[in-house]
Order: structure tokens, then C-alpha cells, then sequence
């Protein structure tokens, strides 16, 4: 036998006796996180072009789509609401708290909030600081300018609590000689005292009699 002959049939024992190759995977079509494959890109390597749910296309390798370790053409990372370096600043927590009020049905607070429709619009910390900036004091939560509105940018402030009960859903707000706000306003506009407009306002009183009959002389 020949030096040739001998080394061509070395190589198809050592072929013969090995693994056999892959069988090829066709994944045109499937979708894998936010990504659908649409075509084959290159035959090394298995590599697909894929088109995301947010119109980016990109190619990505057939092992990692399946194992889920490409999920996106990085969209889906940018979207994760990112807490790093708000974990430890009460910032997070108020964050957390506003989600919890509308998103978990096991918050008491649920009911005022979710259980109404009312979102938290704001996926992260740095969102809330970028729509009001950052808290005055210990003192300010986040309160709705708009109390049946979503926590939005736009539509939140930093309050202190008297502010916040000012705003509440069930505060009175009275309309007299075209000019519209609560009861503690009008109190304090008018020198009569909360409690007495409150109670004439019980007893069948209309806005303008509760602040117009006797008003106290201020000096």
C-alpha cells in the first residue's frame, strides 16, 4: 500500500469512527424574546438575522437564541427599570411605595390607587428625580396634582402633608364669586374658621351662604 493510500484511508477511519456532524436547525420564523428570526446570515457559526419587537434588526447566534442569552437587540436592557445606586437612597423607596400602591393587590393602599386605575407611569428611580427633581426634605412625599391622575411626569410634585390633604380626593373644593378651592383656603381667606364653614356646608348650607353670612372682621 502506497504512503497516499495509506493516509486516505487514516482520514476516512478517523471520519468514520467520529461523532456524526450536527443536524442543521432551520429556525427562520421562531421567536425568541422580543426577536424573530427571519433568515439564515451566515452558514459559520449559525448565525441569524433577527428582527426586534422595536424594528431593529440584527444577526445573533442560533445557541444563544435558543439558551435565551439574546433576547433583544438591547432594547430590553435599556427598558428594565435600573434601581443601581438608588437601592440605599429613600428615592427608591418612594419609588417602590408608588409602585406598590398601584400594582400590588395586597398593598391596603390598593384600593385608593390601583383598585381605581391609577399607574405608576414612572419605571425607575431616575425617573422620578428627572420629572421633579430631587426631594426638599424628609418632610415632602410625592403627592398627584391631579388626584384621580397617574403618578406621571407632569402630573406629581413634592408636597408637604398639609399640602397633600389640600388635594385629597374627598377635600370639598367651593366655588364663590368665581373662584374655586378647598375649605381650608377659604378659611384662611375669609377669617372664618374651618370648622364653622365645614358645618354649615353639613347643614344644607350653599358655598356662598357658609362664607358670606358673618364673615369675622380681620384686622
Amino acid at each position: 500500500m502506497g504512503w497516499a493510500s495509506a493516509v486516505e484511508r487514516l482520514t476516512r477511519d478517523r471520519f468514520s469512527l467520529s461523532e456524526p456532524m450536527a443536524q442543521f436547525i432551520d429556525m427562520t420564523g421562531q421567536a425568541y424574546g422580543r426577536l424573530t428570526v427571519l433568515s439564515r446570515a451566515s452558514a459559520k457559526n449559525a448565525m441569524w438575522h433577527c428582527r426586534c419587537e422595536c424594528g431593529a434588526v440584527i444577526i445573533a447566534l442560533g445557541t444563544n437564541l435558543r439558551r435565551g442569552n439574546t433576547k433583544s437587540c438591547g432594547c430590553l436592557r435599556r427598558d428594565k427599570p435600573t434601581t443601581h445606586g438608588f437601592t440605599s437612597h429613600d428615592l427608591y423607596v418612594i419609588w417602590k411605595g408608588m409602585k406598590a400602591r398601584c400594582e400590588n393587590t395586597n398593598e391596603p393602599a390598593f384600593k385608593w390607587y390601583g383598585g381605581r386605575g391609577i399607574k405608576c407611569l414612572l419605571h425607575s428611580p431616575q425617573e422620578l428625580e428627572e420629572a421633579i427633581g430631587p426631594r426638599p426634605d424628609p418632610q415632602h412625599s410625592v403627592d398627584r396634582i391631579d388626584s384621580n391622575g397617574h403618578y406621571a411626569a407632569g402630573n406629581i410634585r413634592w408636597a408637604t402633608q398639609k399640602e397633600q390633604q389640600r388635594n385629597r380626593r374627598n377635600n370639598r373644593v367651593l366655588t364663590w364669586q368665581g373662584k374655586s378651592q378647598c375649605i381650608a383656603d377659604w378659611a384662611k381667606e375669609t377669617g372664618l374658621p374651618y370648622r364653622r364653614i365645614y358645618g354649615r356646608l353639613r347643614r344644607g348650607w350653599s358655598a356662598e351662604q357658609a362664607l358670606s353670612e358673618f364673615i369675622a372682621t380681620r384686622s
